[in-house]
């Protein structure tokens, strides 16, 4: 089976990077870097030279638009699964292998590891987690999934760019028939991120796009029951949380501004954020919901998925 990996980069970190390549580049026929051309491409080109192919979308193409042109070239080059990795993440031995067994059973789209702090990824252990069983959902990092089912459901919704990206995918695999596979065995390492004494202000792109994803993800799968989406509120639901988070923010905690939704413990002087930080805050995540509001792609009122199905897969058994 021809496979290949496909990892989305913004703004690399050219040493992660390296690392993140290096531990797939081995385990796939073909590995595909996309990077943003507002970001350092020719550093990125020259530190992979030989060990991927690096491709440039536009300044500020969204994450899932980045994907499928990734899985769209590689697709041209014969891939049959491809394998999604985030810039800084760790792949273990052997993972591709162990994922793309699970493929053979016919009704497995995806089949994903889980995330884990970098060193702690380990050889797999037959039944030390119970084995590979069907899931909701899963992380895009560490996941493996099947060409011809990207093309079947149409890849990834390019309206969204945060874990709603996931979610969505995941979801229409699932009204499609097939089943998403976790293995808490195939550890994918990330980087453990340490809070800094004294955080910067929150990323006011990230809090627009969170907004933005939340209102058309109700949006778009207003028929869905909620207990199967696995993310997401009605649409009124939708609107009264992120009224809640503009209240929050207009208050101005740091808490707040990270998008938690329950009250700090306690409440330090240097925790609050400035009147100017508080304003940005809230019109970014008006603007990201305005614009979630206004998506012009008619949402489809598609049915529920099938009940999961109770799904396990026995690791001896498969590898015979």
């Amino acid at each position: 089976m021809n496979t290949a990996a496909c990892i989305v980069v913004r703004r690399p970190d050219l040493e992660r990077l390296l690392e993140t390549v290096r531990s797939i580049a081995t385990q796939v026929d073909t590995v595909v870097v996309v990077v943003d051309a507002g970001s350092d491409m020719l550093a990125a080109a020259r530190a992979l030279r030989g060990i991927a192919l690096v491709v440039a979308v536009p300044r500020g193409t969204g994450a899932g638009a980045a994907a499928n042109h990734g899985v769209r070239l590689l697709v041209e080059h014969g891939a049959e699964v491809v394998v999604r990795l985030d810039p800084d993440h760790v792949a273990p031995a052997d993972m591709v292998a162990e994922l793309v067994r699970r493929f053979e059973d016919p009704r497995v789209a995806v089949a994903a590891g889980v995330l884990g702090p970098v060193g702690a990824a380990r050889p797999v252990t037959a039944g030390r987690h119970g084995g590979p069983r069907g899931v909701d959902a899963c992380a895009t990092s560490g996941s493996a999934l099947r060409t011809d089912v990207w093309r079947e459901i149409g890849g990834w919704d390019e309206e969204l760019a945060t874990d709603h990206l996931e979610f969505d995918l995941c979801l229409r695999v699932r009204q499609s028939g097939y089943v998403v596979l976790q293995d808490p065995d195939v550890v994918v390492g990330r980087p453990v991120r340490r809070a800094a004494a004294s955080a910067p202000l929150h990323d006011l792109g990230a809090l627009a796009d969170r907004a933005h994803d939340s209102v058309w993800f109700a949006r778009k799968h207003r028929g869905v029951p909620l207990s199967v989406r696995v993310a997401g509120r009605s649409r009124s639901g939708t609107a009264a949380a992120i009224a809640v988070q503009v209240v929050r923010a207009a208050l101005g905690s740091r808490d707040d501004a990270r998008g938690r939704t329950h009250a700090p413990a306690r409440t330090h002087a240097h925790d609050h954020v400035p009147v100017h930080g508080r304003a940005a805050m809230v019109a970014a995540l008006l603007r990201g919901a305005l614009a979630g509001a206004a998506v012009r792609r008619s949402p489809e009122r598609s049915a529920a998925p099938a009940p999961l199905t109770a799904i396990r897969h026995d690791r001896s058994r498969s590898a015979a």
